[in-house]
């Protein structure tokens, strides 16, 4: 009797072990960029945006939960918000689409978040393309992310829009 219950609790502590090894091991990364689209811009006219995004924010990310690029299991993209700044009071009315694009050395381009149902809000929370590992991207020595939108509308002023965006990290630890 003694022994099963020995074995019952081994058995239910080695499962919670890997359930707190798993939250250690699975963490977040915020990357935020802006660009600004501007003035003069013509209705029906397609552009690309590209945004400065700093690959040591994700090493350091990395660094910071103890672990590196090479220990990465998966990368997937949880959140992708847009932001207008300025003008005061501008709205998304004048972008007929928008679409976010992940570049990398050696690898084909990859969609990871687009809206073609903008409104005359100030912000707008882009459709995810959450079916695609990241991992290769944005643990690459130089990764880029750029914006191609479209407008329905003529642009008479600057429109300043901050890029946030949110990914779920899973890895092994160092040493482990």
């Amino acid at each position: 009797m003694k022994k099963l219950i020995l074995i019952v609790f081994l058995t239910g502590f080695l499962f919670n072990s890997c359930k707190i090894l798993d939250d250690v091991t699975t963490f977040n990364i915020d990357l935020n960029s802006s660009f600004n689209i501007d003035a003069n811009t013509v209705a029906n006219t397609s552009y690309i945006i590209g945004l400065e995004i700093p690959t040591g924010d994700i090493t350091t990310a990395l660094e910071n939960n103890n672990t590196h690029a090479d220990l990465v299991d998966e990368i997937n993209i949880t959140n992708c918000i847009m932001n207008i700044t300025s003008p005061n009071g501008g709205t998304f009315e004048f972008l007929e689409q928008i679409t976010v694009f992940v570049n990398a050395d050696g690898l084909t381009e990859k969609r990871i978040a687009w809206s073609s149902t903008l409104n005359s809000n100030n912000n707008i929370t882009l459709i995810l393309y959450t079916e695609t590992n990241l991992k290769d991207y944005l643990t690459s020595d130089s990764f880029s992310i750029h914006v191609e939108g479209l407008n329905n509308q003529d642009l008479t002023e600057d429109y300043h829009v901050d890029l946030d965006m949110s990914f779920v990290v899973n890895a092994q630890l160092v040493g482990r």
